[in-house]
């Protein structure tokens, strides 16, 4: 069973946005980045509370005090340990420890609103791409190189399955496939982006 959150709010810095977590698990941001034009890197404002997801949009969801939680924000220096990519305003396509499926869509996210930056036709693009990783394995070895990529930094990625991702590198590598503006330059290793670090290239 997993241990709940302490009274007192968590507070992470990710990036320009400044996160407060209460017992409940819900994200108070006291601001966010605004859309800058397109020429460079679009900057978009988190929604925390009451927003319908589309098509393309990502889904970030903040831990619950469980140890695992509590060690991925912790190795991961923010509040999320989770992100999904909606298909719809119910259903979406995310890497599970079990692999890579579609399911209704889960509460308590915090939508970042990537669909409304993406072309129509890159858009159907990625989701494409995306539907067509449903049954894959998840991405274990994208953990390992994570590790060392922080243990040692000049080793480069040397665990990379192309067939398996984790959740962060599934989100990341639909935004590649989808076109959006700059990512490979916001993200050039998809492979160790971590949930925290996508909203960080996303919003800062």
């Amino acid at each position: 069973m997993s241990t709940t959150l302490s009274d007192a709010p968590q507070v992470f810095i990710t990036g320009g946005l400044l996160s407060s977590v209460n017992a409940g698990g819900t994200v108070t941001m006291t601001h966010a980045i605004v859309e800058t034009p397109t020429t460079v890197p679009v900057k978009l404002a988190p929604i925390s509370h009451g927003g319908m997801p589309q098509a393309g949009d990502l889904l970030f969801y903040v831990g619950h005090g469980s140890l695992a939680s509590r060690l991925i924000q912790w190795w991961t220096r923010g509040p999320y340990v989770h992100v999904e990519i909606a298909v719809s305003p119910t259903e979406a396509i995310g890497a599970l420890t079990t692999g890579i499926d579609a399911h209704s869509t889960k509460p308590g996210y915090v939508l970042l609103p990537t669909s409304r930056v993406l072309a129509s036709r890159a858009l159907a693009d990625g989701l494409e791409w995306l539907s067509r990783q449903k049954g894959h394995a998840y991405g274990w070895p994208d953990i390992g190189d994570d590790v060392m990529a922080r243990v040692f930094p000049k080793h480069g990625l040397f665990l990379v399955d192309p067939h398996a991702f984790d959740c962060s590198h599934l989100a990341a590598d639909f935004l590649l496939h989808a076109d959006y503006p700059h990512a490979a330059d916001l993200f050039p290793d998809p492979e160790i982006v971590t949930p925290n670090s996508l909203m960080c290239a996303l919003v800062a």
